[in-house]
This record gives structure tokens, sequence and C-alpha cells, in this order.
């Protein structure tokens, strides 16, 4: 009986081990559009909060107050993941498709996973901004 508990844990934690992983880049691969529309929705809010930000600082230094170091860095990560952005809305422009009919698999994959690591970057730049 303590044999079979143990196989049984045993086999569960190798499932779990394996499955999640393989959902994960199965995910990649067919769930494409919904990466796309996360991605776009990130950029949207961290460029909103970039110009809501920017704005109160240009207001502050025309009164004569001092801009916090970490503000000013915020807003320097800000502005270089808003260009890495644009890196990556010009590679999801462009066509990726195979005989303009069935998706060509191997950069939608890639392409997915990098828009994954991207979103994940500007919520936690988003998180933590001053």
């Amino acid at each position: 009986m303590a044999i079979e508990s143990v196989g049984g844990s045993i086999l569960s934690k190798i499932a779990e081990l394996l499955v999640e992983p393989t959902i994960r880049q199965f995910r990649y691969m067919f769930c494409f559009n919904n990466f796309v529309q996360e991605f776009n929705e990130q950029k949207k809010n961290l460029a909103l909060t970039l110009d809501r930000l920017q704005n109160a600082v240009e207001v502050a230094e025309r009164n004569a107050e001092e801009i916090e170091k970490d503000v000013n860095k915020w807003l320097e990560d800000a502005k270089n993941e808003i260009e890495g952005v644009n890196r990556l809305e010009n590679e999801k422009g462009k066509n990726s498709k195979c005989f303009n009919w069935c998706p060509n698999w191997i950069p939608q994959f890639k392409l997915s996973k990098a828009l994954a690591k991207k979103i994940e970057t500007l919520k936690k730049l988003e998180e933590n901004r001053p």
C-alpha cells in the first residue's frame, strides 16, 4: 500500500512537471491572437502612464521643483521599452503566412514567445512606476 501511494505521488509530480510546460508551449502556437491583443493593451496602458507622468514632470520642472532620480529612471526605462515594443510591432505586422492561407508556425511561435516576455516586462514596469 505504501508503495502504491509513493508511486502515485511520483507519477502525479512527473505529470505536473511535464504537462504544464507542454501546455504553455502549445499556447504560444495556438493563442497567437490573444498574445497580440494583450500586448496591444499593455502597450497602450504603458504609453498612457508614460504620458501622464511626463506631463506631471514637465509641470514640476516649470514650478522649479526637483525631480527625483527614480522618476527619471522610470521614464527612461519606459521610453526604452516603448522603443522595444515598436520593434515587435514591426515584426508582428509582417505577413507570417505561407502560401497566403496557412500560418507559418515557427515564426508565429517565436513571436508569441517574445510577446509573452514583453507583456510581462511591461506589466512589471507599470506596477513599479513611482
